[in-house]
C-alpha cells in the first residue's frame, strides 16, 4: 500500500519538483568583468558542495600525518592530499580549449547520450527496485580481468 502512495506522490508532484529542480538562477552585474565578490562566492559555493566529500579524507590524512614517526612524513602525506586536488583542476585549466573545441563537434551528440544515460538509469533503478542487480554485476564479471 505504501508503494501505491509513493508513485501516486511522484506523479502528482513530480514535474512541479523537476521543473523547480531544474530551475537556473543567476547572479550578474551590469559590468563585464566579474568582481572580486563573485569569486568570493564561487569560491564558497564550491567549497560548500565540496565539503562531505573531501571532509573525511582530510580528516582521515590529518590523523595519519599526526601518528606518523616524523614531521617530514606527516608533510608528504599532506603534500599528497594537496596535490592530489590541485594536480586535476591545473591539468583543466591546461586542457580546457582541446576540451572546447571537441565540445562544439560533440554537441550534436548530447541528446542522444542523456537519453541513453536516462534509459540506463531507469534500467538499473529497475534492477535496485526488483533486487536483480547482482544479475547486472554477473554479466558484467569479465570486466574484473582488466582490474589491478
Amino acid at each position: 500500500m505504501i508503494h501505491f502512495f509513493s508513485f501516486a506522490l511522484i506523479d502528482f508532484a513530480g514535474p512541479a519538483m523537476g521543473r523547480w529542480l531544474n530551475r537556473d538562477f543567476h547572479l550578474r552585474k551590469n559590468s563585464a568583468q566579474p568582481g572580486i565578490w563573485s569569486g568570493f562566492l564561487l569560491g564558497f559555493a564550491f567549497a560548500f558542495g565540496w565539503t562531505p566529500c573531501i571532509g573525511p579524507i582530510l580528516a582521515t590524512v590529518l590523523a595519519l600525518a599526526a601518528a606518523s614517526g616524523t614531521v617530514a612524513r606527516g608533510v608528504l602525506l599532506l603534500a599528497a592530499y594537496s596535490a592530489g586536488l590541485a594536480v586535476p583542476f591545473l591539468l583543466t585549466a591546461l586542457g580546457i580549449g582541446q576540451f572546447l573545441r571537441f565540445y562544439q563537434r560533440f554537441r550534436r551528440y548530447l541528446h542522444g547520450v542523456e537519453l541513453f544515460s536516462g534509459a540506463l538509469l531507469v534500467f538499473v533503478g529497475a534492477l535496485v527496485f526488483v533486487n536483480k542487480l547482482t544479475w547486472l554485476s554477473g554479466k558484467l564479471g569479465f570486466l574484473n580481468r582488466f582490474s589491478l
